[in-house]
């Protein structure tokens, strides 16, 4: 990967899609607390933050091509992730990029999936820890409205919770929060509790 060239592409990409960038660029600033957060479990690098950065801000391209209700445009999005002419992504990483973003939304990681089976072995481990993070954070703006303005991790009590900060009631952000917090659950073999802290 072009470090360089893969940002100047990916914003390419949302420029010509995403008709709500403010959006996107939250649930990616969401998802890059959480991977610090969650570093001690997942192990991952610079390169996968990069990877992730990229997903969250492209996770919602689909809609573009699936107005007005937006129906499956998690796999439209993986889909036109996959299939862009990329030139600073090689061809093995390009299933991963799209599979985090197909998982923001909708059914888990599973065989008979085609973003699923299209990745290396190699890849999955890394993948699922990354689209949880996506997957969550994307709930944490259920609204839209930009409403949590930070969070923090941390593991005790035999769960992971998830304490996020925000100026305004934000009951919507806690209960999607909640909701998809399932992948991240199954990966860290504990459960997760979204809460508002003030």
């Amino acid at each position: 990967m072009k470090p360089d060239l893969f940002e100047e592409e990916v914003e390419s990409l949302l420029a010509l899609h995403e008709s709500e960038p403010e959006h996107t660029r939250h649930v990616a600033f969401l998802a890059g607390l959480l991977f610090e957060g969650l570093q001690t479990s997942h192990h991952l690098g610079t390169e996968e933050a990069r990877i992730l950065h990229a997903a969250a801000l492209l996770h919602d391209i689909g809609w573009s091509k699936t107005q007005p209700g937006g129906r499956g445009h998690h796999k439209v999005s993986a889909a036109m992730i996959r299939e862009h002419p990329w030139l600073s992504v090689s061809d093995g990483e390009r299933p991963l990029l799209a599979a985090i973003a197909r998982y923001h939304r909708r059914a888990l990681p599973d065989s008979g999936q085609t973003e699923w089976d299209a990745l290396a072995m190699v890849d999955r481990p890394r993948m699922l820890w990354m689209a949880a993070c996506l997957r969550l954070a994307d709930g944490l703006d259920r609204t839209h409205l930009q409403k949590v303005s930070s969070l923090e991790v941390e593991f005790t009590g035999g769960s992971c919770w998830i304490r996020i900060r925000s100026a305004t009631e934000a009951d919507e952000e806690v209960e999607a929060g909640q909701k998809k917090s399932d992948l991240l659950s199954r990966i860290a073999g504990v459960p997760v509790e979204v809460r508002r802290v003030r």
